[in-house]
């Protein structure tokens, strides 16, 4: 099986060596690289990158139409980690398409033959008054699928939403997507399949505020924090578990603001939601290894948005596109938390055991860990 590598890099940059074909733009890599890749016998990898460029001006939006692709040949758009990529928080500094048109930012049009589509690392933003979508899986033919991970939607339209699903033959991924923002809702299933795996959505801005509707079409949430809206998720869902959100939908859900005040307990939450920043504050945050863990799903992703490890094994991750990552203590040592209780009980033999070591205590002090400071 061949692969045909193409890059996008910025316009005025210096042409990147060792691809096999290069775009300053994804309108103009769709327009020349569309085609029937399975009787090629070809994959395409397309990489966003930075070269000696900048990508201080945002990319156009792009329309994906008149391809033919299968589960073996597919196309995989990667925004590379080399100065293009966001790190989790909407960058105009970075690799993104910005729209105001009747298309919205990326559009799967592809009716006639299966277009399957992976695209990771992208920030996209919608400011257009028309009814649009920053994503929008329209037409497609049986078998496509979409999936967008480590993605960044955000819609400051009137009247749109970050991702909508138009067709029955179509079934999409969103995984540690960040959305924020839209007129209507931040996920519409119009029609197909849905799966959103810790994802992060709030700030639906319409009287409407519906954040994830499923229109009674196929549509599962695991994970997933949804907050600030007036019906976090609206219809009936196949499946939401370990979410977190203010009205406490599904199973094993998450009460993401259980005090008096919303306001505060979302900035309990998150380290800075309101400006976007949807990474979790610290280890009290509810979000904070709240959610199922891999060895249940294995459509729980390893890593978060901006890259980060996530627990593995039957350990439960983080709920939302985020993980927290804890401080390393000034030593470089292990930092572990443990319920107060469980720590009372189990500090002596933790002590005589050799699991804490190295520490400078009085005798009286050995059995108070209000005092030990830990050198392990």
């Amino acid at each position: 099986m061949a692969t045909r590598t193409v890059s996008i890099y910025p316009s005025g940059a210096s042409d990147p060596a060792g691809d096999d074909a290069s775009y300053t733009s994804a309108a103009a890599m769709e327009t020349a690289e569309d085609g029937n890749l399975v009787t090629g016998t070809t994959t395409l990898q397309i990489n966003t990158v930075i070269s000696d460029g900048n990508w201080n001006t945002a990319d156009g939006a792009v329309t994906f139409g008149g391809w033919t692709t299968d589960a073996t040949y597919d196309v995989t758009w990667t925004i590379t980690d080399d100065g293009s990529r966001h790190a989790g928080i909407y960058s105009t500094s970075k690799y993104r398409i910005e729209a105001a048109s009747t298309v919205g930012c990326i559009q799967t049009s592809n009716s006639a033959t299966r277009f399957d589509l992976t695209v990771d690392g992208f920030q996209g933003k919608y400011t257009g008054t028309s009814n649009e979508r920053v994503i929008s899986a329209d037409s497609t033919a049986a078998g496509t699928v979409l999936k967008f991970t480590n993605t960044i939607l955000w819609n400051t339209g009137t009247s749109a939403a970050c991702f909508a699903c138009w067709d029955s033959d179509n079934t999409t991924y969103l995984i540690n997507v960040a959305m924020l923002g839209g007129g209507v809702e931040c996920v519409y299933n119009g029609g197909g399949t849905v799966y959103m795996y810790n994802c992060t959505a709030a700030g639906s801005s319409n009287s409407e505020k519906d954040c994830i509707e499923s229109n009674g079409n196929a549509t599962t949430c695991v994970n997933c924090a949804v907050f600030n809206n007036t019906d976090d998720f609206q219809d009936a869902f196949t499946l939401i578990d370990y979410c977190a959100s203010d009205d406490g939908d599904g199973t094993n859900s998450v009460d993401i603001s259980p005090g008096g005040t919303e306001a505060t307990d979302w900035a309990a939450a998150f380290t800075d939601y309101g400006n976007g920043d949807f990474s979790i504050k610290d280890a009290d945050s509810v979000l904070y290894l709240a959610g199922l863990d891999p060895d249940s799903d294995a459509n729980i992703p390893s890593t978060d948005i901006a890259g980060n490890s996530r627990p593995t094994g039957a350990n439960g991750v983080s709920i939302g596109a985020f993980e927290n990552i804890a401080a390393a203590s000034p030593s470089g040592g292990q930092v572990i938390i443990i319920q107060m209780s469980k720590l009372l009980k189990l500090w002596p033999l933790m002590f005589l055991s050799g699991v804490i070591k190295n520490v400078s205590l009085s005798r009286r002090d050995v059995f108070n860990p209000f005092k030990w400071i830990s050198k392990n």
